[in-house]
């Protein structure tokens, strides 16, 4: 009987040392190990994890220093960030392309050729996507990730910057969309910027689509950014760069559209619609067209389909 006896007593005596425990005041408490052992290990989780995601905020990568083959492309608002943009690769020793498919969307660029064909074309060394202005309507989420997914796979290995829509009315799920699966460091967020219209109301102005560009570029400067290279600001205006306009239907050919530098009137470029039906183009279905998505001599779905391609050197 002896071993039992000493078992429950030992068991009553934790009991009650417990209930104790419980029962006495804080400032008794407090004095003891046990207790302040748990506050620690509390404490030290939530420091961690602030340190951690402080840290995400704060990582700086190296400025690639080397000169650059720069590719912009996407809808109608790329041509206007081009021609901001071309200040600065000017400036820095830099080249541009920008390739413009008035009216497109992911859609587009996810389901043709097009965008692997002048990935082999320019080769370029760092890719800024300007796609999300026709899909501002949509709330087909699940197929916009999919379709940014395939364009990123196209793009590869490239250090690639995705820059927000500018909304002129609130989005249905695009720019979070877009930020999560490419993550803050290399999606920059246009929504929210105030930037004045042109006559269709969305489309930016000059000036501000130049204000647009300068704070792009702030962000990528400022550390926030995956993919810095050398983006000094320009002190001179300079158009040379290559411009390439794919029309809004894919059996015209691509053109480009040069810009006098003088020139005081602003072009319209071509309207958003504001049904994502309306904005899609004569393309076959997506599972068809990419099948033939493979490295060929022409860009888009016609032998017919030459593309003209020139650079603007226009002088101040």
């Amino acid at each position: 009987m002896k071993p039992t006896f000493q078992l429950i007593s030992i068991f009553v005596l934790a009991l009650l040392l417990f209930v104790g425990y419980s029962k006495a005041p804080d400032y008794v408490a407090d004095a003891l190990h046990l207790k302040q052992i748990g506050q620690d290990i509390t404490t030290a989780d939530a420091d961690t994890m602030h340190v951690e995601d402080a840290a995400s905020d704060t990582i700086t990568e190296p400025v690639d220093t080397a000169r650059q083959r720069v590719l912009i492309f996407g809808d109608s608002m790329s041509q206007l960030l081009a021609l901001r943009l071309c200040d600065y690769t000017n400036a820095n020793g830099h080249s541009l392309t920008c390739v413009t498919w008035n009216g497109s969307g992911t859609h587009q660029w996810a389901a043709s050729d097009t965008l692997r064909f002048y990935m082999q074309r320019v080769r370029p060394t760092h890719v800024f996507v300007c796609l999300g202005s026709n899909e501002l309507y949509t709330a087909d989420m699940k197929g916009c990730r999919k379709r940014a997914e395939r364009i990123l796979a196209k793009i590869g290995n490239v250090p690639t910057t995705w820059i927000g829509p500018p909304n002129w009315m609130e989005d249905k799920g695009i720019n979070n969309m877009l930020q999560s699966l490419i993550g803050k460091r290399r999606f920059f967020m246009t929504k929210g910027m105030k930037l004045d219209r042109q006559e269709d109301g969305r489309h930016p102005t000059y000036a501000a689509a130049a204000k647009w560009m300068d704070s792009i570029v702030e962000w990528m400067n400022s550390g926030k950014a995956a993919h810095p290279f050398v983006m000094n600001k320009p002190t001179t205006h300079s158009r040379r760069y290559t411009q390439i306009i794919i029309p809004m239907n894919p059996g015209k050919a691509a053109t480009t559209d040069s810009i006098d530098v003088n020139t005081t009137e602003e072009p319209l470029p071509k309207p958003i619609s504001e049904q994502e039906g309306e904005q899609k183009t004569e393309l076959k279905s997506e599972q068809k067209v990419e099948q033939k998505d493979e490295p060929h001599t022409e860009p888009h779905h016609t032998a017919a389909d030459k593309n003209k391609e020139c650079t603007s050197n226009n002088k101040e």
